[in-house]
């Protein structure tokens, strides 16, 4: 699409800021809340207060988005495939459990009270 090229460029972060612009305007329109892989909160996108940041590699990002205000879900260590992406884990079917009850959104982390209130909890995928 030529438009897009004029528009954007070769630089991913301008065409994923004007798709976000708009995906969330629609989304207000409606009442509904964002939810945005960390990628987006990563790469500077302005987000609406009420945005919703879902990490999925680490929880440092979980921490950054809720110490900016935003609320926060943590993927990170309930894969069900692999329990943190990157990082050795057990594979072992009976050794999952250990991964995904120790697994904490909040800790370790220096967070306020009210940016702890902000994590919702994870999400295994």
């Amino acid at each position: 699409f030529p438009g897009f090229q004029n528009n954007f460029g070769n630089n991913y972060n301008l065409l994923m800021n004007y798709f976000e612009q708009r995906l969330n305007q629609i989304l207000s329109n409606h009442g509904k809340t964002p939810i945005v892989w960390q990628e987006v909160f990563t790469s500077g996108v302005k987000l609406p207060t009420d945005a919703i940041v879902q990490s999925w590699i680490s929880r440092d990002v979980l921490h950054q988005a809720v110490v900016a205000g935003y609320r926060g879900l943590l993927s990170a260590g309930w894969y069900l495939d692999q329990q943190i992406p990157g990082q050795p884990t057990h594979y072992e079917f009976e050794d999952t459990w250990i991964n995904f009850y120790t697994n904490d959104p909040i800790t370790p982390g220096n967070l306020t009270p009210d940016q702890q209130r902000r994590v919702l909890g994870g999400e295994a995928a």
